[in-house]
């Protein structure tokens, strides 16, 4: 071999050869980077498309519930004292006077056994009635599910001593109700 041709085959062929070996094997490691790169970003999407589709499901469940959350902010917003005599104010008159009666409503200034224990702003309501079980479960009810931060912290019931007398189940009812008071906090 001459000297010119080992020049050739050194720098014309090997060479080349060797260079083109390298952008090959830098082009295959690039195409597997991206293609790794594109595999993770696919799989990402494919996830962030899952989650869209659970959160639009869970979109529509939670969408027909915004309009009692805000019915509920507006009942916490509002005076217990005043909302509680409401509610029994329009749940008492389909009673007979025998049947239910409200004896005494008062606000207590203290804030008892609960309130105490935490620092929130609270009342506690004490009402007393007279008359039947049924109807005070059904007023109870009322007070529960119109009312939902109020308590009930004191439950007493005791026989009337005219029960004889005047014939049916006669009870005296005293309750004492805790009811949070939402504080005004405008998000």
């Amino acid at each position: 071999m001459s000297f010119y041709t080992a020049a050739i085959v050194r720098y014309g062929i090997v060479a080349p050869l060797i260079l083109n070996g390298m952008l090959c094997a830098f082009a295959g490691f690039a195409v597997k980077r991206l293609e790794r790169q594109i595999n993770t970003r696919k799989a990402a999407y494919a996830l962030y498309e899952q989650k869209k589709a659970a959160t639009s499901k869970m979109e529509a469940e939670v969408a027909p519930l915004r309009a009692s959350h805000k019915d509920l902010q507006l009942i916490l917003r509002s005076d217990p004292a005043r909302l509680f005599s409401q509610i029994l104010d329009n749940s008492l008159p389909k009673y007979k006077r025998i049947e239910l009666e409200r004896s005494s409503l008062t606000f207590l200034p203290d804030k008892g056994n609960i309130g105490r224990s935490v620092n929130a702003p609270c009342s506690r309501i004490k009402s007393t009635f007279e008359g039947g079980l049924g109807p005070m479960q059904e007023i109870l009810l009322q007070l529960e599910s119109l009312m939902p931060q109020a308590i009930l912290e004191d439950f007493k019931i005791t026989r009337k001593e005219n029960a004889l007398t005047e014939g049916g189940e006669h009870l005296a009812f005293d309750l004492t109700h805790f009811c949070w008071k939402s504080e005004d906090k405008t998000p």
